[in-house]
């Protein structure tokens, strides 16, 4: 789902589970007024862009269950009103940005199931996962990563005095629970502000139509564009205007001479 505020630009690029492919464009950082980025459970590969340290209105930043590699970038440090970050089930390398520790209403930083390395950044974050990355969290590894970062539901202090193989077991079952009940938590939170928002405020969402259709019919906050209108703005679909690809086509950007933005899928 492409979301576009009243006056035309893009809040919130919605496409989880789209089966995208290929790589996401730098050009993302060009949409300045995006405030989520929901594209889980796709398989984009290649590096995440530097270019979303400018989008300065992003709250939520979700890549999770893609293919990215490389480096997590420092400009991430520049998204200042960022509430969730989720990098998890990635094949991302090197180390944990600092510049992390900067963003102060972090909720939940996920960079679980990935290839991290290197020391790691105190963040303020609630909850903040990095289970699963061999080089932090090995066995030879020099962080305990369950100490080290909070979970919703832990032990009380007495409880973790106590080493026995119970205690372990009891721990585990609670870090365990307290993880579900945080991410399931999370995606409620996330949906219910993404309806709150479409809702509250004078919205609209564009999509292509059939060229049978009138030039322009208006259902609600809905609006139909012709195909040719569709075509320029996309400049003749030009592969430049690309923002993924996936198994039921492939996604472009346009821009209409009245300033506003669409994203239209082939």
């Amino acid at each position: 789902m492409i979301t576009c505020t009243s006056d035309g630009y893009v809040s919130v690029l919605g496409l989880p589970s789209q089966s995208l492919s290929g790589s996401l464009s730098p050009g993302i950082g060009n949409l300045t007024n995006l405030q989520s980025v929901l594209l889980q459970n796709n398989a984009i590969s290649g590096p995440i862009p530097s270019t979303l340290g400018k989008l300065e209105k992003l709250q939520t930043l979700d890549l999770s269950n893609n293919l990215f590699s490389g480096e997590i970038p420092d400009s991430l440090g520049a998204l200042r009103n960022l509430n969730y970050l989720r990098l998890n089930n990635n094949s991302l390398l090197g180390p944990c940005p600092d510049t992390l520790s900067k963003i102060e209403g972090l909720t939940l930083v996920d960079l679980s199931y990935n290839n991290l390395s290197g020391s790691l950044p105190k963040i303020s974050a609630r909850t903040f996962k990095v289970t699963g990355n061999p080089l932090i969290c090995g066995p030879k590894a020099n962080s305990n990563c369950s100490s080290v970062f909070p979970e919703p539901l832990s032990l009380p202090p007495n409880g973790l005095k106590d080493q026995s193989d119970s205690g372990m077991k009891s721990h585990r079952v609670a870090v365990a629970f307290g993880a579900s009940f945080g991410a399931a938590f999370s995606v409620i939170l996330i949906i219910g502000l993404l309806v709150w928002w479409r809702y509250r405020h004078n919205q609209q969402i564009f999509f292509d139509v059939n060229e049978q259709y009138d030039p322009e019919v208006c259902l609600g906050h809905l609006k139909r564009y012709t195909f040719k209108e569709l075509r320029a703005a996309t400049n003749h679909f030009n592969s430049k205007n690309i923002l993924g690809r996936g198994g039921f086509g492939i996604v472009y950007k346009g821009n209409f001479s009245d300033g506003t933005l669409v994203a239209v899928k082939g």
